[in-house]
């Protein structure tokens, strides 16, 4: 094993994207006299982007062959103006990197060490976004794959004290929303086919919210049923209840979406978040975002691609009594999102109205092929039935299907059922706009 050492550093930007930039010659690694900080010192030109920062070293112990990173697992801490929305221009932004314990001795095989900047638009950020529940403001950090986050993706910070949320490339696709006649479990009143397009990306939480991250978030468990077990922290939070995810009151009928869109009351679950990371609109779901996201790319009943069967399921999604069981259990979708069939069955903000009042939501002429743009579901203020999806360990499988629709009445706002949880998303927009002053 050889001494780290550093070579120069290199610095590489998204080349179809241009705006914001790194100069290589304006990158640069320094170390202390013990080699336990590294400072990587760079300058942003253009406008301002999410800047991430990769560890590489040379793939052998002769410092021969490709560049390759070192991995999240091995980076330990990476702070400062790394993996984070930099608005400095034209003078040095500072990212610091602290070993983690495997590189003992400050050693690595090839004894040479860059750091990889890239620089990406405000419009286009990485595919994944971390935010640091434990912390108490300042807590968003993004990474372009999950084999860079500190500490490895599987640990289990990843499940208690931080939310990982993955970018879903929705903007401007058309899809058909529902299930087409003949699909086994098919509801006719609820899971109606028509065609739907989204037009912004979003962030979606790769788990459904864990107890172990509804309690970092607002200090309590409220009526979490699922909690004596050993592995509870990273159980899915169960029997949520309305009144406290987004302080909505079912017997005033105030604080509903759409009417009052993404507005919450403060001392809501989700409200407690915002002013942790200062995402407007991190909150639950629209149906259509859910029902996307859930898909992944397919069209099928089941988001593995498959037709359903109690076979088919059996890999994506957990079915058996007891209650829910710990986060990414089973196989994610395509688009690495865990138990969006079965566990618990995940609220969204529309109403669950049926039949045609459902259809009402529709564009006009949806028979016929026309597209719903940016559905928002009912308006009607007398309902107060939340629009369930994903199916649940307590559902007899016909619910979990990516085309189902759940509509739950009025004991969802006491909290009385543990088959119920959650998942938050967010815009893109919103995501990156909390660091970029006006």
């Amino acid at each position: 094993m050889k001494k780290l050492v550093f070579c120069f550093s290199a610095c590489l930007t998204m080349a179809a994207l241009a705006a914001p930039s790194v100069a290589p010659d304006s990158v640069s690694v320094a170390h202390g006299p013990n080699g336990d900080v590294v400072k990587i010192s760079y300058a942003l030109t253009g406008e301002p982007a999410v800047v991430t920062v990769d560890l590489q070293t040379n793939a052998l112990a002769d410092a021969s062959g490709a560049w390759v990173s070192i991995g999240g697992e091995a980076t330990g801490a990476l702070g400062g103006d790394a993996n984070t929305i930099v608005t400095r221009m034209d003078s040095a932004s500072c990212a610091y990197w602290f070993p983690s314990q495997t590189f003992r001795n400050r050693q690595i095989a090839g004894g040479t060490l860059r750091a990889v900047v890239k620089a990406w638009p405000t419009n286009a950020p990485p595919d994944y976004m971390v935010v640091n529940l434990a912390a108490p403001t300042n807590t968003v950090r993004f990474y372009e794959t999950t084999a860079q986050f500190p500490g490895g993706f599987t640990n289990l910070d990843y499940k208690t004290t931080k939310l990982v949320m993955r970018k879903i490339p929705a903007a401007g696709v058309v899809w058909r929303m529902g299930s087409p006649d003949g699909e086994t479990g098919k509801n006719s009143n609820n899971d109606i086919a028509h065609y739907v397009k989204l037009t912004e990306d979003y962030y979606a939480g790769i788990y459904e919210v864990t107890q172990s991250q509804y309690f970092n978030i607002c200090g309590e468990y409220h009526s979490c049923t699922a909690r004596n077990y050993e592995d509870s922290a990273i159980r899915a939070f169960n029997n949520v209840q309305y009144t406290k995810i987004r302080g909505q009151n079912k017997d005033t009928k105030t604080g509903y979406w759409p009417e009052n869109g993404h507005t919450v009351t403060v001392s809501s679950v989700i409200g407690i978040l915002r002013s942790k990371c200062g995402i407007a609109d991190m909150d639950l779901p629209t149906s259509a975002q859910w029902e996307y996201a859930c898909r992944a790319g397919t069209g099928s009943a089941l988001p593995n691609g498959m037709a359903f069967s109690s076979a088919n399921l059996a890999d994506i999604a957990f079915r058996a009594s007891g209650g829910p069981i710990a986060v990414g259990s089973k196989v994610p979708n395509n688009w690495g999102l865990y138990d969006m069939i079965g566990n618990v069955m995940e609220a969204t903000l529309d109403r669950g109205v049926s039949g045609d009042a459902y259809k009402a939501t529709f564009a006009a002429g949806w028979e016929s092929g026309a597209v719903t743009v940016d559905p928002k579901g009912s308006t009607d203020v007398s309902v107060i039935v939340c629009d369930f999806r994903g199916g649940a360990w307590y559902d007899d499988g016909n619910y979990c299907r990516s085309g189902s629709r759940h509509p739950q009445g009025l004991e969802y706002y006491d909290g009385t059922h543990g088959y119920k949880g959650f998942r938050l998303f967010c815009s893109v927009k919103a995501a990156v706009a909390q660091r970029i002053a006006p």
